[in-house]
């Protein structure tokens, strides 16, 4: 897999979850409670980052001293957030539930800052 598209694709992925989370607070923290209540929503909310981080990992798993690592780190990352969503529900659902109100804010303001810095790397060269 190209690592360029990689960027690009995980650029925008995360700029716009970052931006999302950001503008709309309260529907983030929303979303969060009805986690807590539908099993659905909760394996849903394994199973994607599971399937990109799976795929990240399994396209560019490249272990290298430049910016192209922060691509593989993201994926394992992805893939760990996945299982620990789907193998250990109750302490995910324990964190969100004590996280809810600012981890929107936390999680929207990383997401963006990545989102950010593999933009500008996928699409401007960084």
């Amino acid at each position: 897999m190209d690592t360029m598209l990689l960027a690009k694709f995980l650029g925008v992925f995360f700029g716009v979850l970052g931006l999302g989370f950001l503008f709309n607070r309260e529907h983030a923290v929303a979303v969060a409670g009805d986690l807590a209540k539908h099993p659905a929503l909760q394996t849903i909310a394994g199973i994607i980052p599971l399937l990109v981080g799976s795929y990240v990992v399994a396209a560019h798993n490249q272990w290298v001293p430049n910016w192209s690592v922060l691509i593989t780190v993201v994926g394992w990352l992805m893939l760990f957030v996945g299982i620990f969503r789907l193998w250990f529900v109750s302490a995910w659902l324990g964190m969100v539930e004590k996280h809810s109100e600012h981890g929107a804010v936390v999680a929207g303001f990383i997401a963006l800052v990545i989102g950010a810095l593999l933009c500008y790397v996928g699409f401007f060269g960084g």
